[in-house]
Formats: C-alpha cells, sequence, structure tokens
C-alpha cells in the first residue's frame, strides 16, 4: 500500500501553473485549416464566407494575395471577410485570389482559391445570350447557373473562353419587367451578382404563307416592329401576341433569296434574322409573246404555282429544278411573280412583266377627229398588277425626225370582249411618228403611225461619182426607212426636223443609157408607207476616150472604143476626121463603129485621134488609134499554112484561134488538162514555173538600162537588187510600188490573178489578146524617169532560162517567131517536149498614147561582150523604148496549157504534159518593166523570177 504526499500551494503558484498548462496545450494543438470560401467566385471588392477548424482566436488574421485583411465571426467556425487587395497584382490582371489565415500565435492555415470575374456586359443573338468580361479565375466553371431574378429557376451557363460564357434565353427571363439576371455559384448554392439586361425580341420560327409573315417566339410588346432590311421597309403587322407576330411585307421587300429581317423592341433592341428561299433568279419571255421562263435554283417543291402577276394562279406548263415554263394570261400585268405551293410561299420575288404587243392602229390622227390616235394590243396596261398607282408601262411617241413629243388625255381601257386594251391619246401634229411601249423590266413593243410619203425632187451627182443626194417631200420618217434611187439603195439615210427632206449617199453606179430619162427615187417607212416618183438626173459628164483597136489602112472594119460615161443617146465617132458609121452602144465602157480605113497617115506609128459626141454637147477625143503595121501579116505555121490553119486572121493580123488551139500561130495544141492555180510571192515581184516533170523555168525581167545613140548602157538598174516600199493585197490583186535607186522615178507594179478556167480576151491599147486560163497579167509603170540625153532610150531586158533540167534530158531547144518587121513576136524553150512560150505584144504606150515598139533576141556575143553579167546557159529578150517625158507601161501574161501526152523517152516521165506559156505585152502608159511568169505548183523547190506587174484591161 502506497503513501502519498501532498503538496499545499497558495493562488499564486496555482495560476501560474494554469498558464504553463494552457502554453503547454496551445503548442501541441494544430495549425487553423479553411474548408471553403462562398461562393467560389465573385468581384474583386466581393463579401465571402470561410469555413475551418482548429481557430484558437476569434479573429484571426486572413491574408489575400499577401495582404492582410480585417474578419469577424458569425459561429466558432465561420468567418466572414470584405477581401480585396483590387484587379491590379504584381503580376498583372489578378484572375483568382490566394488566401490563408494566421491565428495570434503566427500558425498560419492551409491556402484556399477564391476565382475573381470581371462582367463588361452582354450580347445577344437571338435566343442566345453571352456575357462579355474576364472569366478564366473561375475554379468551378461547370457550376455556372442563372437565373430571371432569385427565383432559382436556373439555367447552365457555358463557358465559351476567357472572355464569353453564354446561355440559353427562357421565356421567364425576357418577361422580367427589369431584365434582371442572377448569377449564380451552384458549388457552393450562393448568389455571386445580379444584371439588368435589355432583351432583344426572340424568334423560335418563322414561315411565309402567299400573303404573312410569321414569326413565333418570345417576349414580343405592343411596340414591336418587323423590319425587311435588304429595303429597310416596315413590315405591316395584322396580329400580334407576346410569343406570335404576323405581318404583310411589300412585295417589293421580297426581291432577295435570302432576305434580311428585323425584329425590334422600341428601345432599339433587335433580332437580325435571314429567311432563305428557293432562289428564283431571272425571266426570259420567248419570242411567241406568251410563254415566260423563270430561272430557279434547285426547286425542289412539285407542282408549284405562279403568283403575282394575274388574278389568279398560273399553273406552269412544265417544271424541273432549274426552269418554270408558263403562258400569260391576257390579263396578266408587270408584278412580283413568286412560286408558291398550297398555302406557302416558295420563292423571292421577282419583277416581271409580259412583252408588250400594239396588234393596231385604230385611228390615224387628221383634222376630222382633233388629232386622235387610237390603238389596241395585249398586256398594255399601265400598272403593276394589283396597284393603280405604281406605274410599270410607259409611252414615247417619236417623231420621223427623232425628236419626242407628248400625247395628251392618255387613255387605257380593259376590253373583255377580246381581252385586249384599248389606248387612245392627243397628239399636236399631223406627221409621221411611232408609238414606243416600255415596261420597267426592258420589255418594249412600237408601232409606226404614218402617212404616204410624197417626193417633190431630188438633187443630182455626177455619174460613177458617189456622192450625198437631197430628196424633198413631206411625211419622211426615220422608221426602217429606205431610200432607192434607180433600184439601188442609198445609205446613211437622215431626216431633217418637220420630214420634209432626206439626206443620203448614193454610190451614182445605176447605168442609164438616156441620161435624159429620170430615175425613180423610192422612199419606205416601216416597209408600210412607200411613195416613189422619177425625180433624179444625173449630171451629164463628159465621156472619156482610153483605147481603141486597129485596122489596116484601106481596110475598112469594126472598131472597139473603150472608155467612160458612154450612152445611148445620140452620138457620132469620128477617126482622125472620118466618121466612123453604124456606131453601136453596147454599155457606159463600150462602143463599136465602121470604120472605113481611109484617113492617110505618114507614119503608121503616129496615133490618130478619135472624137466622140453625145448629143451634140458632151464631147471627148484622144490619140488612141493606130493602123496595122502596113507590112505585117498574120503568123505562117510550119505547114505552111495562115494560123496553122487552125484559126482565121482578125483585121489587126494576128490569129484568132479555134477552140483547143493556142499560141501566136495555133500551132500548140490545148489538151484541156487540168491547170494549178499560179503561185505569187507576196514579198516581191519574182516567181518561178516548176513543169509537172520537175524542170524549172527561170522567167523574169532582169535588167533597165538606159542606152545611148551608140548602144552604150548609160545607167543600167537591177532588178534583183530593187527594195520594194509598199506591198499590198487585194483579193486578187497584188501591189507594188518603189523609187528607182538614185533617181526620183516611181515603179509601180500590180499583178492581177486570173482565176477563171476559160480563155478571156483583154484590150491593151488597142490590142486585142487572148488570156489564157489561170494566167497572171502584170502591170509596170515607170513615171517621171530623168534621161541623161533625149537621145536616149530605155532598154528592158527579160531572162528565160532552165535552172533545173531534171535527170534526164531527152529534148532540149530554143525557138522564135517573128514579124514582118524582125521583131520577136514569141520565143519557146523546149524541154523534154514541155515548151515555154513567151509572147510579146508588138505595143506599149508612151506619154499616154499608143505606139509600137521593137523586140530582140541578145546573141551570145552581146552576152560576153556587152552583158556580162548575165548567165550565158539562159535566154534573153530586149524591148527597146524610145525617150520619153512622163511614163511608160507594159503588160506581161503568163499561162499554162497541157499541149501533149507523155513521152516514154524516160522511164519515170510525167502523167501528164503541161505546156507554160507566159504572153508578155507591153500596153499604153508608163513602163518600165516587165516580168514574165506563171505558177505551177509542185511538191519541189520554187524558185523565184523577178516579176514587175501591172492590172489588166478586159475587152467586152
Amino acid at each position: 500500500m502506497h503513501s502519498y504526499n501532498f503538496i499545499k500551494i497558495n493562488s499564486s503558484t496555482y495560476l501560474f501553473i494554469l498558464f504553463l498548462l494552457n502554453l503547454y496545450v496551445y503548442n501541441i494543438s494544430c495549425a487553423p485549416t479553411l474548408t471553403g470560401v462562398i461562393p467560389s467566385f465573385g468581384s474583386y471588392y466581393a463579401s465571402v464566407t470561410f469555413t475551418g477548424t482548429n481557430f484558437i482566436s476569434l479573429k484571426p488574421t486572413f491574408f489575400v494575395d499577401g495582404v492582410a485583411t480585417e474578419s469577424f465571426n458569425t459561429s466558432p467556425n465561420k468567418f466572414i471577410n470584405i477581401i480585396g487587395p483590387g484587379p491590379n497584382g504584381p503580376n498583372g490582371i489578378r484572375t483568382q485570389y490566394e488566401i490563408y489565415c494566421e491565428d495570434p500565435v503566427g500558425d498560419k492555415s492551409n491556402t484556399v482559391i477564391f476565382g475573381l470575374f470581371q462582367w463588361n456586359g452582354f450580347s445577344q443573338v437571338n435566343q442566345d445570350i453571352y456575357f462579355l468580361g474576364t472569366y478564366s479565375g473561375i475554379p468551378n466553371k461547370s457550376e455556372i447557373r442563372v437565373s430571371p431574378g432569385q427565383t432559382n429557376d436556373f439555367s447552365t451557363v457555358t463557358y465559351i473562353n476567357d472572355t464569353h460564357v453564354s446561355f440559353k434565353a427562357t421565356y421567364a427571363m425576357a418577361s422580367q419587367p427589369t431584365g434582371s439576371i442572377g448569377f449564380y455559384d451552384s458549388s457552393t448554392s450562393k448568389y455571386v451578382s445580379f444584371f439588368q439586361l435589355n432583351y432583344a425580341p426572340i424568334v423560335s420560327s418563322a414561315h411565309f404563307t402567299l400573303d404573312r409573315f410569321s414569326i413565333n417566339g418570345f417576349v414580343y410588346l405592343p411596340t414591336t416592329t418587323i423590319v425587311i432590311s435588304n429595303i429597310n421597309l416596315t413590315c405591316a403587322i395584322n396580329s400580334q401576341t407576346d410569343t406570335d407576330i404576323a405581318c404583310t411585307p411589300d412585295e417589293s421587300s421580297l426581291l432577295d433569296f435570302n432576305l434580311q429581317y428585323i425584329v425590334k423592341h422600341s428601345n432599339g433592341a433587335s433580332t437580325v434574322l435571314y429567311y432563305i428561299f428557293t432562289p428564283l433568279k431571272s425571266f426570259t419571255n420567248l419570242a411567241n409573246g406568251v410563254t415566260c421562263n423563270l430561272g430557279v435554283s434547285n426547286l425542289a417543291t412539285p407542282s408549284t404555282l405562279v403568283y403575282g402577276v394575274s388574278p389568279t394562279a398560273i399553273t406552269p406548263t412544265s417544271q424541273s429544278t432549274k426552269v418554270v415554263s408558263f403562258e400569260y394570261p391576257l390579263n396578266a400585268q408587270c408584278g412580283y411573280a413568286f412560286l408558291g405551293a398550297s398555302t406557302n410561299r416558295v420563292t423571292n420575288n421577282k419583277l416581271i412583266c409580259p412583252t408588250p404587243k400594239i396588234t393596231g392602229v385604230i385611228t390615224i390622227p387628221d383634222g376630222s377627229n382633233s388629232l386622235l390616235v387610237s390603238f389596241k394590243g395585249n398586256y398594255l396596261s399601265q400598272y403593276y398588277y394589283g396597284s393603280l398607282a405604281r406605274i410599270a408601262l410607259t409611252y414615247s411617241f417619236i417623231n420621223g425626225d427623232g425628236s419626242t413629243f407628248d400625247c395628251t388625255n392618255l387613255n387605257t381601257v380593259w376590253n373583255s370582249v377580246d381581252s385586249s386594251y384599248n389606248v387612245s391619246c392627243n397628239v399636236n401634229q399631223k406627221y409621221s411618228f411611232k408609238i414606243q411601249a416600255t415596261t420597267v423590266t426592258g420589255q418594249s413593243t412600237s408601232v409606226v403611225v404614218g402617212y404616204t410619203p410624197t417626193i417633190t425632187s431630188a438633187t443630182s451627182t455626177d455619174y460613177l461619182v458617189p456622192s450625198q443626194v437631197t430628196i424633198t417631200g413631206t411625211q419622211f420618217a426615220n422608221f426602217n426607212l429606205i431610200v432607192q434611187i434607180g433600184g439601188k439603195t442609198c445609205t446613211n439615210p437622215i431626216v431633217n426636223p418637220g420630214g420634209t427632206q432626206i439626206v443620203c449617199d448614193f454610190s451614182a453606179d445605176v447605168v442609164v443609157s438616156n441620161f435624159m430619162t429620170p430615175l425613180v427615187v423610192s422612199v419606205s417607212v416601216d416597209s408600210t408607207y412607200i411613195g416613189s416618183k422619177a425625180v433624179f438626173y444625173y449630171f451629164r459628164s463628159n465621156p472619156t476616150i482610153t483605147s481603141c483597136t486597129s485596122t489596116k489602112y484601106g481596110v475598112p472594119g469594126k472598131v472597139t472604143i473603150i472608155g467612160t460615161s458612154f450612152s445611148a443617146d445620140d452620138f457620132v465617132v469620128q477617126i482622125g476626121g472620118s466618121n466612123c458609121s453604124n456606131p453601136n452602144y453596147v454599155n457606159q465602157q463600150t462602143v463599136t463603129c465602121n470604120f472605113n480605113s481611109d484617113v492617110s497617115v505618114s507614119n503608121y506609128l503616129v496615133p490618130l485621134q478619135v472624137f466622140m459626141s453625145i448629143s451634140n454637147r458632151f464631147n471627148a477625143s484622144n490619140d488612141v488609134f493606130l493602123y496595122v503595121n502596113p507590112d505585117k501579116i498574120c503568123p505562117i505555121g510550119s505547114d505552111n499554112l495562115e494560123c496553122s490553119g487552125h484559126g482565121t486572121c482578125n483585121q489587126q493580123q494576128t490569129c484568132d484561134c479555134q477552140q483547143g488551139w493556142e499560141s501566136s500561130d495555133c500551132s500548140i495544141p490545148n489538151k484541156g488538162g487540168a491547170i494549178p492555180d499560179p503561185n505569187i510571192n507576196t514579198n516581191d515581184t519574182t516567181s518561178t514555173i516548176v513543169t509537172p516533170s520537175g524542170a524549172v523555168f527561170d522567167i523574169g525581167i532582169v535588167l533597165i538600162n538606159e542606152v545611148d545613140p551608140n548602144n552604150n548602157v548609160i545607167q543600167s538598174y537591177n532588178i534583183s537588187s530593187i527594195s520594194w516600199n509598199n506591198i499590198t493585197k487585194q483579193d486578187s490583186i497584188y501591189s507594188y510600188t518603189t523609187t528607182l535607186p538614185n533617181t526620183k522615178s516611181a515603179l509601180n507594179v500590180q499583178l492581177t490573178v486570173n482565176p477563171l478556167n476559160e480563155r478571156v480576151y483583154y484590150n491593151f491599147a488597142g490590142d486585142v489578146l487572148p488570156i489564157l486560163p489561170k494566167s497572171i497579167k502584170y502591170q509596170v509603170e515607170l513615171q517621171n524617169y530623168t534621161f541623161t540625153s533625149v537621145l536616149n532610150t530605155m532598154e528592158f531586158v527579160f531572162k528565160s532560162g532552165i535552172i533545173d533540167r531534171g535527170e534526164c534530158v531527152y529534148e532540149e531547144s530554143t525557138k522564135t517567131q517573128t514579124t514582118t518587121d524582125n521583131s520577136i513576136r514569141s520565143i519557146q524553150m523546149t524541154l523534154n517536149g514541155e515548151t515555154l512560150i513567151g509572147t510579146f505584144s508588138d505595143r506599149m504606150i508612151l506619154d499616154n498614147r499608143p505606139t509600137y515598139n521593137k523586140v530582140n533576141k541578145l546573141t551570145g556575143d552581146q552576152i560576153k561582150t556587152k552583158y556580162q553579167q548575165l548567165d550565158p546557159t539562159s535566154t534573153y529578150i530586149s524591148i527597146i523604148t524610145s525617150y520619153f517625158k512622163s511614163s511608160v507601161i507594159v503588160d506581161p501574161n503568163f499561162g499554162v496549157l497541157v499541149s501533149s501526152t507523155p513521152s516514154n523517152e524516160c522511164e519515170n516521165g510525167i502523167p501528164r504534159w503541161k505546156l507554160a506559156v507566159i504572153v508578155v505585152c507591153s500596153v499604153i502608159g508608163v513602163a518600165i518593166i516587165s516580168t514574165l511568169a506563171i505558177w505551177m505548183i509542185k511538191n519541189r523547190n520554187l524558185l523565184k523570177v523577178k516579176i514587175i506587174e501591172m492590172e489588166l484591161k478586159r475587152v467586152n
């Protein structure tokens, strides 16, 4: 058994011991613990409640982001603190606070997070409400809720990003008188804040019937409006509750298939939405005047009807996803068409109009009806369908001179008997005019109200000189105006104000046989009103004479005179003062007569004057008639027969060959083989002739020489070195121009292709020449050449050579034919049965007068001594012309004909043989260069021959 000893202590000692015990207990107890923050988020200066344990002081110190704040307790384990160092922290804007507390003895609690947010307003997209601000610091973002006021009717809030959260507005929210919305932390069951919102109207659905636009949603007020914002037109409200509104939109506001509309409160809060129609994009009226095609996109609704242009809906004749076709009824008007099905609208509106049609004029204005005009037609209503105020069709009244005027007292009446319109009004003058009806969409129709034109006179022009003609009369109008003079259209007619004159461009090329007989002038207005009268006269101009065919002195014969402005009126012809009997008018360029050939001349090289007088008033003369050389006879062929027995000798002592025979003596048969088209070098006047067997003939003018009386060359021009200044082509005519080097002499060359497949004849300086099919006619003119001496002459040297003979040569020869004065008429170069013939006319024109020339073949000695630059293997022809002052002209012609069957001399002979013919005819005028060439195309190399061209003159 134990015994205990007790120590007696006094009160002072007891208190000290008690202090030590308390101190011990404190030192061995836990630090304070924070278990919650209510709410878990809030504003920067929010009042929050902290819960926790192990508090030994009723007033611990709380630290918010290290800053001490005051607190007070509401119970032993719950404290309320007004926190808030503010948004600006040491590291920028704060999104959260870190909070702990500390007892007086210095024990610290754990740290808790308080989320921070800042509300910066809201936006609304229909039912979606967006809060703007900063929300990244909220710890439990999925626990955010909103409610109308403090009703606890919570809606979930969706965190979108750091600056946006959203929620769906409800009827309860939008119907709040103040628009109060509670921001709620469901994790702590605590409202954080309250905001006042001005809600815009909310649309849950929208729908178009045929004539109404209806929307469903909330909350609609008596002052709520609907605006079609495409053109900012208010839709007229028909009915309204707080959840439904119906209105009738203006037709013009529904033209866009992507229709924007605005539902708006009077305080300005509005919702902007879009209604998408099936697009109605276009319309096309067909030429039949009835059918219309509506262009749509992806039309999926079946069995639609067309509304908006007539009292009853129109059933389409066909419908696809892209096109709806229908026919306008006769009572259709311009209107806003759309497609509908049942009671629902399917498409947007499209302003369309039927094409107006004026079917006839009822009354033409005159003095007896107070100048009243009336007409009838279809689709002539002036107004939009369903309106008597909006004008959709207008009338224009246009005078015949293009000016316009007003037609007063316009009246339109619907005629139900034949479903047409009668229109009338009063004009102010009796003058042809046009009525034109035009819709707002551009369709139009017109009718001419006219009177028959009267013609009193027409001004005159020179024949073949295009000029303006002025026609005087009445009721001329520029409506499909056609003016003709002698059956030929007078172009570009212009009507003067008042319609009393027409000025037009007349070609003046209507042929007349008697200038005293007027041509008929015809004026047609709109192909309906036509007046005519014979009032046009040409100014009678003097004729001109350019050439005359020849006869032999003492041998009467018929001559052909070529010129211009000839007439069948009383005319006489004289040659050398002797009357030419039986004058016959052929056309305005040709007459013939019988000449006795009885005017004697001392020199047949000097031309006689040809004189013509028409009606003893209009005269012309020119020295163009040459007698044939008195010693000249027709060519005798190798068989000693005149014209080889295959032609007849004419009065010019040349042969007219029978069909199937060619050449100057009709000795070469024409087998009628196909002739190739000539090949022209468009860069210069050179060419070659390639035969069917492959032989290549090189032809052309090579030299132009000025020669003195001692036959010395004073000046020489090599054609191959000439540079052409200008080269042009029109149809089958090629033109070349240049200036001879170191001179002021102009050299002009014109080449004309004869494309015909038959022989034709040309009159050149009175010499009528046959021209072969597919031939080339050259005209060469040299102007203003300055001779060193008037005693000098001009020489033209032509080359006829073979530059490729092929592999087989069994025949080669060169022949010439001369006239009675030893002038060469033709040259023939034969190779293996293929013959190149150059025929030279005995004429040229010197200083605008015809004369004879002399043609010689250069001898081998001449080529070696005088013309050393020439190739001695070729043949050269020299044409000598005397001195001239102004000009000289020569004309060569080149042709091809098939002359014989192939030879068997070579194994690989050509299937057909062709004869290349070149006719070089000298002609009147200025000529320096004649070039001979004909073109035959073959798949071999083509070499060029220098040619100088002149144009063709045809004998009828």
